[in-house]
């Protein structure tokens, strides 16, 4: 199992993320005119370090997991449940903040960073 469907699949399996969010989680890019909440697994690199033998097998993501909602509330109240979530699993915590306010669209956003280690087979 590759590190994006293992965390798809986290998200998308846990209660508490999928009351709200439901199955509005999508790969890269948040689609337009998409019923909110949803969510966005974003894969900012996946470099694959080689052993002396060729290739380790091993895979090193980098993940955003961004939020998006049209308040504040539900983009914060989530990020517990995101991170509870993937702690589970080989992964480190790197970074959570919010994205500018985007005005026109009324749409909030707040993300988590996550580095992935994943033996894939």
């Amino acid at each position: 199992m590759t590190a994006e469907e293992l965390i798809y699949n986290t998200l998308k399996n846990n209660p508490d993320i999928r009351t709200t969010f439901g199955n509005r989680i999508y790969p890269q890019v948040l689609p337009q005119r998409t019923t909110l909440p949803a969510l966005v697994l974003f894969k900012v690199s996946d470099p694959r370090p080689q052993a002396h033998s060729g290739d380790s097998g091993l895979s090193v993501g980098r993940f955003q997991i961004t939020a998006f909602a049209t308040d504040f509330q539900t983009v914060k109240e989530v990020m517990p449940h995101i991170r509870a979530a993937l702690a589970a699993h080989k992964a480190n915590f790197l970074d959570e903040g919010d994205l500018p306010y985007e005005q026109r669209s009324g749409v909030f956003g707040r993300f988590q960073e996550w580095q992935f280690f994943n033996k894939e087979a």
